[in-house]
Formats: structure tokens, C-alpha cells, sequence
């Protein structure tokens, strides 16, 4: 789900494909953690009302259906557009996983488990 963030390896060959500045090319990285950064406003909420395990399968099915899209994609635009979807979907890892790790384990094991999570 950390797709999102996987774009400074790649950044010159982006720069060949897209025929874009270095600029245009931290966009692709910029967008996606813009949205992730606001769908956790949508996201931790909607995983409090209808729960964790719908929210991560729907974020991490988002995901996934974008990493596919930036897969398939040739213009810059529509990656764009796909880089932002797929901050969305994962969101939820962020947001939501730290939650999960407070609910599953005792106060004393947080630390230690938290600790292995990040």
C-alpha cells in the first residue's frame, strides 16, 4: 500500500517518459501524499462508524485498482490523477493500522509492537 511513496527511484525515468522538469516529476510525489494526508480526515472517521476491517479492504481494493490504472496509464495528467487515487486508498495504513495495533494489544505490549509496525 506504500506505492505512493515509491517515486525517487524512478525519477528520471519519469523525467524520459513524461518529457518533464524534475519540478513536474516531485508533483507525481506530492499529490499522492497531499491526498493521503486529507482522506484521513474521511478516513478515521468512517472506520469508527462502520469499522476498521471494511475500511482498510476498501482502501487497500482503492489501492490497488490504482496502482493497476498507473500501470496501464500514458499521459502525465491521468498519472497525476491515479497518483492521487492511489494516496487515497492508502491512507488507511497510516491512519488506521496504528489504531489496530491499540486495539489488539495490551497497554504494556503497545510500545513494542508499535515500534515493529513502523
Amino acid at each position: 500500500m506504500l506505492t505512493p511513496f515509491a517515486i525517487p527511484p524512478l525519477t528520471p525515468i519519469f523525467i524520459q517518459t513524461f518529457h518533464k522538469t524534475l519540478p513536474e516529476v516531485n508533483m507525481l510525489f506530492g499529490a499522492a501524499a497531499i491526498a493521503l494526508g486529507y482522506a484521513n480526515f474521511i478516513i478515521v472517521p468512517f472506520s469508527n462508524i462502520f469499522g476498521r476491517r471494511p475500511t482498510i479492504l476498501i482502501c487497500g481494493l482503492i489501492c490497488v485498482l490504482a496502482n493497476i490504472w498507473q500501470a496501464l496509464v500514458t499521459s502525465y495528467p491521468r498519472f497525476i490523477g491515479a497518483r492521487v487515487i492511489s494516496g487515497l486508498g492508502a491512507a488507511a495504513n497510516e491512519s488506521i493500522m496504528p489504531m489496530v495495533v491499540a486495539d489488539v494489544m495490551f497497554l504494556h505490549q503497545r510500545g513494542l509492537w508499535m515500534g515493529l509496525y513502523l
